[in-house]
């Protein structure tokens, strides 16, 4: 006995005459993070911030910039970067003047810059 080797898996000895469990090494091998794993992380989560950007902030103007009166005017007529409604964008009300830029232009009721996805109470449809 003193030439045996036991199989790999096995430990010699009367506690320990089972074979050991592999499944806590394959459970180390499912837990591990590869290379495909990770980029397919961060190109999820590249896209997810650049959606989340893109609607949290409005892009024509900076909120900063506004006067007291715009911000006041803006308060008292509900107005919201992003419109709850599709079919009610200030790109479609009757009081939006375009800009230069797409999805830019400016209220004649709000007296200054907004995007064509936000909205306002005074919402009026184009004739």
């Amino acid at each position: 006995m003193e030439n045996y080797k036991p199989a790999r898996g096995f430990v010699l000895g009367p506690a320990h005459s089972q074979p050991r469990c592999p499944a806590p090494m394959e459970k180390i091998k499912t837990e591990r993070l590869t290379r495909r794993g990770l980029l397919l992380a961060a190109a999820a989560g590249g896209a997810w911030a650049s959606v989340s950007a893109a609607m949290a902030t409005p892009q024509c103007f900076d909120p900063a910039t506004l006067t007291p009166e715009q911000k006041k005017m803006r308060t008292a007529l509900a107005f919201v970067p992003a419109s709850p409604d599709p079919e009610k964008t200030c790109g479609g009300c009757a009081f939006f003047v375009e800009a230069d830029l797409s999805d830019c232009g400016v209220c004649r009721v709000l007296n200054g810059p907004v995007e064509t996805r936000s909205h306002c109470s005074s919402w009026a449809p184009r004739q």
